[in-house]
């Protein structure tokens, strides 16, 4: 079981999937409820009902995110945003 995490990185040598839905979010991250989710080119991110309960996040300061730790956020570092609708949860997704 994952908690008190902000984000986790799924990216590396072969295509790597996360399957998440809100409360798997919630239960992972601290209580600001958001996760940060670093990915590269062959990964999958499903978020359930993603299409339905999620908003996509007004472009701002959690764009960028330092996802590998290096302490430098790359150009390769920018995330989209989604919160959801009824529960307070946001999921950022690195964009590959």
């Amino acid at each position: 079981v994952l908690e008190d995490i902000e984000s986790i990185d799924i990216s590396g040598t072969a295509g790597n999937t996360i399957d998440l839905d809100v409360f798997d979010l919630m239960a992972a991250t601290d209580t600001n409820n958001t996760l940060y989710i670093g990915q590269n080119s062959g990964d999958t991110v499903n978020i359930a009902d993603l299409g339905t309960d999620w908003t996509p996040v007004a472009p701002g300061p959690g764009d960028t995110f330092d996802i590998d730790g290096d302490g430098t956020v790359d150009i390769d570092e920018v995330f989209v945003g989604y919160t959801h609708d009824t529960e307070d949860a946001t999921v950022y997704v690195q964009v590959t």
